[in-house]
């Protein structure tokens, strides 16, 4: 069965599998299943690549390593690399505008954001700062339709969302 939940992309629940659909309907998936990742990792989305077609990614926060590829059928095209700490929370977002999506993570216990523009090991690209309050829900998305991912938070306890337009701390 397919989930989805803030700060999670699509997957499957009990066995690292994925099915995904080509299209917004109830007609089963466009494309064959496949198995990404251990159950226990976070799956993750976006366009690796920038060919307009989103694709899966896995992230294993007991190691910090994030696992990506382009062919949604479970092989993965890129070397695993590790980014953030464990225990972090994965995200990923177009923060520079180039087309190309790459990584994020989040650190639930500051509410701090390390936003990268490649995706590999390295250094935030993205001076980190901080948003909302520890163990809110992280989010990422084009709020203002320019083509560039900003920052957001949850609050499960209120749901309450806060979208920022740019990816840095304030209100």
């Amino acid at each position: 069965p397919l989930f989805v939940s803030p700060g999670d992309a699509v997957g499957a629940v009990s066995n690292a599998g994925f099915s995904l659909r080509t299209s917004n309907n109830v007609v089963p998936a466009g494309l064959p299943g496949f198995n990404f990742g251990l159950p226990q990792w976070h799956p993750i989305s976006g366009d690796w690549n920038g060919d307009g077609i989103d694709s899966i990614g896995a992230y294993n926060s007991d190691t910090a390593t994030f696992f990506l590829t382009d062919s949604n059928n479970g092989v993965t095209t890129y070397p695993a690399f590790n980014y953030g700490l464990p225990g972090w929370v994965p995200m990923a977002g177009d923060w520079n505008g180039d087309g190309i999506d790459t990584i994020g993570v989040y650190n639930p216990a500051t509410a701090t954001f390390f936003l990268r523009n490649h995706n590999s090991t390295g250094v935030a690209d993205v001076p980190a700062f901080n948003y909302g309050i520890p163990n809110w829900v992280p989010l990422a998305g084009d709020w203002e339709g320019l083509g560039i991912d900003t920052i957001g938070v949850y609050n499960p306890d209120t749901a309450t969302y806060f979208l920022r337009f740019t990816n840095d701390s304030g209100t």
